[in-house]
């Protein structure tokens, strides 16, 4: 499965990275949390989970237009 960042999320969507972790604190986003090296909450978030950009291959940068 692959994995989109925050910000990459963020970007492709052209909202805030901040909009996108409260949508996955308030469980409409569906994520993985992992902790990093400094213990804070790295959100991973599933291309599948993002209808709009499943069909999408994100192997460089695009913006939805």
């Amino acid at each position: 499965m692959e994995y989109l960042t925050v910000a990459k999320t963020a970007d492709l969507k052209g909202c805030s990275e901040r909009y996108i972790k409260k949508l996955c604190k308030d469980g409409k986003l569906s994520c993985n949390i992992e902790i990093n090296d400094r213990n804070r909450p790295k959100y991973m978030i599933p291309i599948s989970s993002l209808p709009e950009l499943s069909l999408i291959h994100i192997s460089e940068p695009t913006r939805l237009r």
